[in-house]
């Protein structure tokens, strides 16, 4: 969880009165102030660390996403298809029955369309078991 803008400016605020305010401290207080002073600038500079972070997931996750996306696009493709061949092949097994002979398109070739929806235009990474 973030810390809110207002909180953020707050501590950062707080920092400079107290980085500044050496010279004017009462020596009993000095001990105090070093110690929050200490603490402060480690909480800032974890709330830093802690925005690059959460940028780094924002941006991993964008990259997931489009993974995803193009992933399912190719799954649409396949499935489309499947249902082309399927049709083709319905209708030419009728033929076929008609005709006496078979006609339907070879399992094959279909395989191969398969192959060629899915390892086409591959994001940025070798698909493994298939050749390059």
């Amino acid at each position: 969880m973030s810390v809110s803008q207002s909180s953020l400016e707050q501590a950062r605020q707080l920092y400079t009165v107290l980085k500044g305010s050496s010279e004017n401290a009462i020596p009993e207080a000095e001990e105090t102030r070093r110690i929050a002073l200490q603490q402060l600038e480690k909480l800032l500079s974890m709330n830093d660390l802690l925005q690059g972070h959460e940028k780094a997931v924002s941006v991993a996750h964008l990259a997931l996403l489009r993974e995803r996306n193009v992933y399912l696009e190719k799954l649409r493709k396949v499935e489309q298809a499947l249902l082309v061949w399927k049709a083709a092949s319905d209708s030419s097994r009728g033929n076929a029955e008609a005709e006496g002979a078979s006609q339907t398109k070879p399992l094959r070739s279909f395989t191969e369309d398969l192959e060629r929806l899915l390892y086409s235009e591959t994001p940025e990474q070798d698909t493994p078991g298939m050749p390059s």
